[in-house]
């Protein structure tokens, strides 16, 4: 689960912390830190400064899933919680664009004398007459069994022909049992065709809370 907890404080603003990955989903996560954040341990008892009326019914939407009264909110919440709640409530999550967007900016930083862009959800590493193509799958592999990206392996295969391509790696998350590339050599041929790349997202440590 820590992955998509990962991939979730990349591309959102509320950070949650590492601690939060003991849990089971990620809706989970999230909502055993919004319910932290509503009911911490340690209460400071002071004036309220500040009272935001759309957090207020959000929370208690999330609470009822009564939903109705949430039609007509506009903006974003002030609580922290109920930025959370809101985002569960429109599962707003697109962990294949977020990924890959993950996987892009690091290999900008990575290649700065190189030039890299994207060409129809395609990575591609231009160095002179070289050209490498990565495509990205926020998918579980089981090295067992790769029925589940056969239709990606077609694809790549494909893409690998049409573009010229020197190489071409499909990335996806690294995982217990998936930690070595898998070559998939092309039908009758000697060359390689793609491989598939266990791409690290994080060795986050759980920490209990403080």
């Amino acid at each position: 689960m820590s992955d998509k907890l990962f991939l979730y404080n990349y591309a959102t603003q509320s950070k949650v912390p590492a601690y939060y990955t003991k849990f089971a989903t990620l809706k989970e996560s999230l909502e055993h830190y919004a319910n932290d954040l509503l009911y911490p341990k340690n209460l400071k008892f002071t004036q309220a400064k500040d009272i935001c009326l759309q957090s207020n019914l959000i929370i208690q939407a999330y609470k009822t899933k009564n939903f109705k009264k949430l039609k007509n909110t506009i903006g974003l919440p002030k609580l922290k919680a109920a930025q959370i709640y809101s985002e569960l409530i429109h599962n707003e999550y697109n962990f294949d664009l977020i990924f890959r967007d993950f996987v892009h900016g690091k290999i900008v930083s990575k290649n700065a004398d190189k030039k890299v862009y994207c060409k129809n959800s395609l990575i591609i590493i231009e160095n002179g007459d070289e050209k490498l193509g990565i495509m990205t799958n926020y998918k579980k592999v089981d090295i067992n069994n790769l029925n589940s990206l056969k239709c990606d392996i077609a694809k790549a295969l494909d893409i690998k022909k049409d573009q010229n391509l020197q190489n071409l790696y499909i990335v996806c998350p690294r995982n217990l049992s998936f930690r070595k590339h898998i070559e998939i050599k092309a039908q009758n041929s000697d060359y390689m065709g793609v491989k598939i790349v266990p791409y690290t997202l994080t060795n986050l440590k759980i920490k209990e809370k403080r």
